[in-house]
C-alpha cells in the first residue's frame, strides 16, 4: 500500500502534491498538513495530531485522531506509525521539511524507522527529496539536479556513486565528512550504494541551491 503523509512543513508545489495524492492508496494528514491538502483539494482518509498548527479544525467528515499537546512523540511520528499499522509498502512524507530546523531534522530521523522495516520512504517539500539507504538505491532525476550524500551512521563504508558529476567507488565516508555535498546528476538515473552504514541522500530540484 502506497501511503502519503502530509505534514505542516514547507509546501512548494501544488502540482507535485496532487501527483503524490493521485498515486496514494491512503492519505494521512498530520495536524497542519491538512491546510496543504485543503489548498490542493485533497481529502485525506484520516487526520491525526494535537491540532496546534492547523488553521481550522475540519468538521467530522472523515476520521480524526486527536493527540495530547504534551507527549513523548511528534505528530509526524504518530502518523508514520499509523502508516505502518495500515500495511504501508511505500511512504511519501510530504511537508516534512520546513523553517523549523528541529522539526525538519526530527522528520529526517523518521527515515530510519522506515528503513528498519524495509519500507521505501522519501521526505520532501515538493522540491527537496531526502532518502536513506543501507544498501542500493536507484534514483531518477532531471539532468543537472543537485544531490548531496552524507553518512547518517558513524561511518559508511563502500560508498559508490554512479551517474553523477563526481563519482565515488568504495569510499569510506564518516559522519563529519562533507565531501558528498553538492554533486550533480549527469544522467537521468543515478546509482547510490553502501556496503555498511546508512547513507543519507538529498536531492535538490531547485538548481539555485
Amino acid at each position: 500500500m502506497n501511503i502519503l503523509i502530509i505534514a505542516a512543513g514547507n509546501h512548494q508545489k501544488d502540482a507535485t502534491l496532487r501527483q503524490y495524492a493521485s498515486e496514494a492508496d491512503y492519505i494521512i494528514c498530520a495536524d497542519g498538513g491538512y491546510d496543504h491538502a485543503k489548498q490542493c483539494g485533497i481529502v485525506p482518509d484520516i487526520l491525526v495530531g494535537d491540532f496546534d498548527s492547523i488553521k481550522e479544525e475540519p468538521k467530522d467528515f472523515f476520521k480524526k485522531v486527536k493527540l495530547p499537546k504534551e507527549k513523548d512523540e511528534t505528530d509526524s511520528l504518530y502518523a508514520l506509525r499509523f502508516a505502518f499499522s495500515k500495511g504501508a509498502t511505500s511512504i511519501v512524507f510530504y511537508g516534512g521539511i520546513g523553517t523549523r530546523f528541529d522539526h525538519s531534522y526530527a522528520n529526517i530521523c523518521l527515515l530510519q524507522h522506515s528503513l528498519e522495516r524495509g519500507i521505501p520512504m522519501v521526505v520532501t517539500d515538493g522540491l527537496t527529496e531526502v532518502y536513506l539507504t543501507d544498501s542500493n538505491l536507484s534514483l531518477k532525476q532531471p539532468v543537472g539536479t543537485v544531490v548531496s550524500v552524507f553518512s547518517f551512521s558513524d561511518v559508511c563504508e563502500g560508498v559508490t556513486l554512479k551517474g553523477l558529476k563526481y563519482p565515488l567507488s568504495n569510499y569510506t565516508l564518516d559522519k563529519y565528512n562533507v565531501l558528498g555535498t553538492s554533486n550533480e546528476f549527469i544522467e537521468e538515473q543515478a546509482e547510490f550504494s553502501v556496503s555498511q552504514g546508512n547513507l543519507l541522500i538529498v536531492c535538490n530540484k531547485n538548481k539555485s541551491y
